[in-house]
């Protein structure tokens, strides 16, 4: 378990940029995102492992939706409710994206080799008429590992 800050860049064309800060203030990596390709860069020793940099990597790609313009997707709806599912495929992966048609709002996304086996989950919480998540939280199945985001925005 740690806890620290996430600081998030949108600089435009599919390019991001994040850096993770401890709650003690030491740097624990670094982070360009592009074209569905991040690439961690000044990393923590403790966390510079493969396994470790290869789960930030995808994780933290796939929560800002790089690299999906273009994509070939499916749409699903449902009867019963008013969100909308898309299944991306890409290489060996599929993608979902459960998105609400009301309000335009990703409400949740996943990545599996096949469906119905998760790989990882994001799941996007909203406030009452808020456009932006109030948090967002990474679900890992296959290891224990959940990333909890809360929201702080400059006003």
């Amino acid at each position: 378990y740690f806890s620290g800050l996430l600081a998030m860049k949108n600089e435009g064309d599919d390019r991001f940029r994040m850096t993770l800060l401890s709650e003690t203030g030491f740097k624990l990596f670094d982070m360009e995102i592009q074209g569905g390709t991040a690439k961690l860069s000044n990393v923590f020793p403790e966390l510079d492992r493969p396994s470790v940099i290869k789960t930030f990597e995808e994780d933290f790609a796939l929560m800002v939706l790089s690299g999906m313009i273009g994509r070939d997707c499916r749409l699903f709806s449902f009867r019963s409710s008013l969100d909308n599912l898309f299944v991306c495929r890409s290489e060996n992966k599929d993608t979902g994206v459960l998105v609400n048609t009301e309000k335009g709002l990703i409400k949740k996304m996943w990545m599996s080799e096949k469906m119905g086996h998760p790989y990882f989950e994001i799941n996007y919480g909203y406030g009452e008429n808020g456009l932006t998540p109030d948090f967002i939280t990474i679900v890992h199945s296959n290891v224990r590992l959940r990333i909890e985001l809360a929201i702080l925005e400059k006003k």
